[in-house]
């Protein structure tokens, strides 16, 4: 029998960098830790070559990431990880492709906001979701929130056009400083295309996270995601991977 041990979990990243360094903080931050031993082991593929999930979902014409994703799955098992984690809200909607070429366990980011969602007192009826107009059109937290009981609420279209120049913002590597200020106003602003106010705020893409940290009436799926990785990568185990080969049929 393998000795008992905690956990390698395996990141696919890049999309995009900074996101997947911003998860990597808080990962760090979120660990009660001594010493570099009590940290959480991560194997971290930060590959910016994915194809864009924007372009393949709203623009159309583009190249599906589905592919590229598999294959990074396949090399984090082959690396010896146990489990899978993506700081990308839109490429969650191949974890089941993921899975199935992996045969790893992916920890779902919608499905934990969701779980933590409905934790909250009182649980939210209407959730006002801050994300690319790829998570809204491909009705990714749409789905989630009425599988959990609430409504996703999305920012009219002024708004919703906003956001994405400034998640490019983040991707273009423009000044921080103000691109916090401008995704700041329109969180402050926020204005339902439907009319009905929503009763929490998410952050639904990692490059808003990167701007935002949670706080009273808002929530983040990144923050989600990262407890979630600190509290697995802290379990001790017994299956250990020793990196056996994944299906190349992708």
């Amino acid at each position: 029998m393998s000795a008992a041990r905690h956990p390698v979990v395996g990141v696919l990243g890049g999309m995009g960098p900074l996101a997947t360094v911003e998860l990597m903080r808080r990962v760090v931050e979120a660990t009660p830790a001594q010493d570099d031993c009590d940290h959480i082991h991560l194997i971290v593929d930060s590959n910016p070559h994915v194809p864009s999930r924007i372009a393949a979902l709203v623009e159309g014409g583009g190249a599906s990431p589905e592919a590229a994703l598999a294959r990074m799955a396949c090399k984090l098992r082959e690396s010896g990880c146990d489990l899978l984690a993506m700081p990308c809200n839109t490429a969650h909607l191949y974890v089941q492709a993921i899975r199935a070429a992996s045969g790893l366990e992916v920890l779902d980011m919608v499905a934990l906001t969701m779980a933590h969602l409905r934790r909250r007192r009182p649980v939210p009826r209407y959730v006002g979701i801050l994300g690319s107009k790829a998570v809204q059109q491909t009705g990714l937290f749409a789905r989630a929130c009425q599988e959990a009981g609430m409504t996703a609420v999305f920012p009219e279209a002024r708004q919703a056009d906003a956001l994405m120049q400034v998640i490019k913002g983040v991707k273009r590597n423009e000044s921080r400083l103000r691109l916090r200020r401008r995704f700041a106003a329109l969180v402050g602003s926020f204005k339902p295309e439907c009319g009905r106010q929503p009763d929490v705020l998410l952050v639904a893409c990692s490059e808003l996270s990167v701007l935002y940290n949670a706080g009273e009436g808002i929530e983040d799926s990144l923050a989600v995601l990262a407890a979630e990785i600190v509290r697995r990568g802290r379990m001790k185990t017994t299956s250990a991977n020793q990196g056996d080969a994944c299906s190349r049929d992708i």
